[in-house]
C-alpha cells in the first residue's frame, strides 16, 4: 500500500499546472523567426554592399587599364614621331652619288633663255634637277653648295641626275665659253641634301 501512494505522489508534479514557458512554447519559434528575418536583411544589405564594391572595383580596374593604356598610346605615338623626326633628320643629309653635267647661260642651251623655269636670272651656284623639289639645297663637295632652281630634259628625272650651271668669265666669248663649259664632260660626285624644300 505504501509503495502504492509513493508512486501516486511521484506523479503529482506532472499534474500540476505549467510554468509560463511551458504555456506558450510558440514563443520561442516566433523570437526564431524574427532573428531569422533580420538575419536575412542584414544578409542582403552586406550583399548589396559587397556587390557594390565589386563594381567600384571593377571600374576602377577599368579606369586604370583605360589610363595605362593611354599612357601607351601617347609613349608609342611620341616614340613614332622621334622616329620620323630622325628619319627626316637622316633623309636631309643622305649621300648621294650624283652623275653631273654642265651647261652654260648661253641661250641657245636654255628653252626660256638665259633665265630659270620661273624666270630668274641664272647665277652661279644653280642646278637643274626634274626630281628635287626648287629650292632643294645640296652639298657637291668641290662644287660647294648648289640649289635646286631650274629644270631640265627627260634625263634629269632620277635622283642622282643633276645639270650645274657654269656661268661665265669675265670677257671670255660665247664660244669659248662654250668649249670650256662642254669640255668638263660628266663627273660624278658624292654630295648630301641638306634641305629639302616644298615642291
Amino acid at each position: 500500500m505504501l509503495k502504492r501512494i509513493a508512486n501516486v505522489l511521484m506523479c503529482v508534479p506532472f499534474l500540476l499546472p505549467t510554468t509560463c514557458k511551458t504555456q506558450k512554447p510558440h514563443q520561442y519559434f516566433n523570437i526564431t523567426i524574427a532573428e531569422k528575418k533580420k538575419c536575412d536583411i542584414e544578409t542582403k544589405t552586406k550583399n548589396e554592399k559587397l556587390k557594390q564594391l565589386n563594381e567600384q572595383y571593377k571600374q576602377a580596374e577599368e579606369l586604370k587599364k583605360t589610363e595605362m593604356l593611354n599612357e601607351m598610346s601617347v609613349v608609342l605615338n611620341n616614340q613614332l614621331l622621334e622616329k620620323q623626326r630622325l628619319e627626316e633628320e637622316r633623309q636631309k643629309y643622305i649621300e648621294v652619288e650624283f652623275i653631273l653635267t654642265f651647261y652654260t647661260s648661253l641661250n641657245s642651251e636654255n628653252g626660256y633663255g638665259a633665265v630659270t623655269c620661273r624666270g630668274e636670272n641664272l647665277i652661279n651656284g644653280m642646278v637643274a634637277s626634274n626630281y628635287y623639289s626648287l629650292g632643294t639645297i645640296i652639298d657637291l663637295g668641290r662644287f660647294g653648295e648648289v640649289i635646286v632652281a631650274d629644270r631640265g630634259g627627260s634625263h634629269f628625272n632620277t635622283n642622282n641626275r643633276l645639270d650645274v650651271l657654269i656661268t661665265r668669265n669675265y670677257g671670255e666669248s660665247d664660244s669659248h665659253y662654250y668649249s670650256r663649259v662642254n669640255n668638263m664632260g660628266k663627273q660624278v660626285v658624292k654630295g648630301k641634301i641638306l634641305k629639302s624644300s616644298m615642291k
